[in-house]
């Protein structure tokens, strides 16, 4: 009895200390590694700034989303998922930037496709075929091809 006692101690103090070393598994990358990210990232999409100030301002945006991405992927590796986040083309635009630019709704008038009033050539009588109208309302009794 006391020996399965101490092994649930020793398993809830295990999870315990799995719990507090996924809290603190946040990755912490020093300034020169994120620049060199930022570098690598702006060559593969192709992004240039007007000025030095302005690619400054980017490169801090891209460091505020690089942590939440890497605050998101430890939950997610803690939780056991497998989805993971990632620098997209538009790590460096602001959650007001990428909202006004890319969830906004684009004004296209919507016209629907043209169509035919009447029904296809299919359902309609053939000229040659009995069509029974009914007395009440007129309407047309459809029937099975022989």
């Amino acid at each position: 009895m006391r020996s399965s006692t101490a092994l649930m101690a020793a398993a809830a103090l295990l999870l315990l200390a799995s719990l507090a070393a996924a809290d603190t598994s946040i990755v912490s990358r020093s300034e020169e590694e994120t620049r060199r990210m930022f570098v690598e990232w702006k060559a593969k999409h192709g992004k240039t700034y007007g000025s030095v100030a302005e690619e400054e301002r980017r490169y801090a945006v891209l460091k505020d989303n690089l942590r939440l991405i890497d605050e998101e992927n430890a939950a997610a590796v803690a939780a056991h998922s497998s989805s993971r986040l990632g620098l997209t083309v538009f790590a460096d635009l602001t959650d007001e930037e990428f909202s006004t630019c890319c969830l906004g709704c684009i004004d296209v008038p919507y016209t629907p496709p043209e169509r035919e009033s009447k029904l296809s050539a299919r359902y309609q009588a053939a000229d040659n075929e009995d069509v029974q109208i009914s007395s009440s309302g007129g309407r047309r009794e459809l029937r099975w091809p022989r």
